[in-house]
């Protein structure tokens, strides 16, 4: 590559352009007399055009980009006095263009954060830098892709516990809500994907907002996933049939309270709708108050009532029933006490 420029008499400074990146270029000048005569040349100075600015993409979230720009051959100089990002989205529609006055960067690091991104989206980013108030070329496009928003699915529910599960490599931190009183009930973190986690120690019949987010490898949240709003079931409810001098006769059923169907990302305000749910067996436990005896009796049934006899007379029971469902899950207990009549 080679060029002959002439410039005006007067003229003692040019600016050559169009020019590579980090090629190496030779420099000299001649001059004409006033009789058209070209002189000698002088001598040769060599010349070394700078680097591009490159990108390289630092951390992605959900909804934001840290990148860290840097020329491939270091300078012995600083003179770059600002920098500008452009993204575009790629396969959607975006594009943003910013400017970053050298005292907003990181010292000696080029670092920045671009927020409000979308998530689960394809963008390509392109840095360039000013030096003495020239605009550099834009360094090439570095695509990266934003992490998707995390999705919680509920897998069961009991009484005391509701199992959810989600897909993804990353540090989870999943927290559960009482949403009658806003109070967080289960906050804990995990790694990787969780194919059926149970959230215990939870209250019957209570309603539940349960999400999870990401923890960021430098400390940082990602955002919430929507929320799944799900009710514990009741424990079953015992009905006292009637109670003779050396008898009981008992019944329960799971008795559900109508409630608005839960779905993810749901609240209970909607016309109320009866719940459904199957149990395979049920235990029976009979306890003495009076004598202090816990297990007279303890049986297992299929039936939802069932009659005790030869109980003695003018005492005082506790009698116990769970419900088990088809996983062999057993529920919470649910008790009442009663007195056999006199004799």
């Amino acid at each position: 590559l080679s060029d002959v420029i002439e410039l005006e008499p007067t003229d003692t400074m040019y600016t050559v352009t169009g020019l590579l990146p980090s090629e190496t270029y030779t420099v000299k000048v001649r001059s004409m007399s006033t009789h058209a005569r070209w002189g000698v040349y002088s001598g040769t100075v060599s010349v070394r055009t700078i680097s591009l600015v490159g990108t390289e993409v630092l951390l992605r979230g959900e909804w934001f980009v840290k990148v860290r720009w840097c020329r491939k051959q270091k300078l012995d100089d600083e003179l770059d006095d600002s920098y500008r990002l452009n993204i575009l989205g790629v396969g959607h529609k975006f594009n943003t263009d910013v400017t970053y006055p050298i005292q907003q960067v990181r010292a000696d690091q080029h670092i920045v954060t671009v927020p409000d991104l979308t998530p689960g989206k394809r963008y390509k980013i392109f840095t360039r830098a000013c030096r003495n108030d020239i605009w550099g070329l834009w360094c090439e496009g570095t695509e990266f892709n934003t992490e998707p928003r995390p999705t919680v699915t509920c897998c069961e529910r009991g009484e005391d516990f509701i199992s959810v599960s989600w897909e993804g490599t990353s540090t989870y931190q999943i927290q559960a809500v009482n949403v009658s009183d806003g109070s967080v009930t289960h906050d804990k973190e995990f790694t990787g994907a969780c194919p059926g986690y149970r959230v215990p120690h939870l209250t019957p019949q209570t309603q539940y907002k349960i999400n999870i987010r990401t923890i960021l490898p430098d400390g940082g949240h990602g955002m919430w996933s929507d929320p799944i709003v799900m009710t514990t079931l009741r424990p079953v409810v015992l009905r006292l049939v009637d109670i003779g001098e050396d008898f009981l006769q008992l019944s329960w059923k799971r008795a559900l309270q109508p409630t608005t169907e839960d779905k993810p990302g749901t609240t209970a305000t909607g016309s109320a709708k009866e719940s459904t749910w199957f149990d395979l067996k049920y235990e029976v436990v009979l306890g003495c108050v009076d004598t202090g005896e816990d297990e007279i009796l303890h049986k297992e049934v299929l039936e939802t009532d069932y009659r005790i006899n030869l109980l003695a007379p003018n005492t005082t029971y506790s009698v116990a029933v769970r419900a088990c469902d088809e996983k062999e899950q057993w529920g919470l207990w649910s008790t009442v006490y009663f007195r056999t009549l006199s004799g």
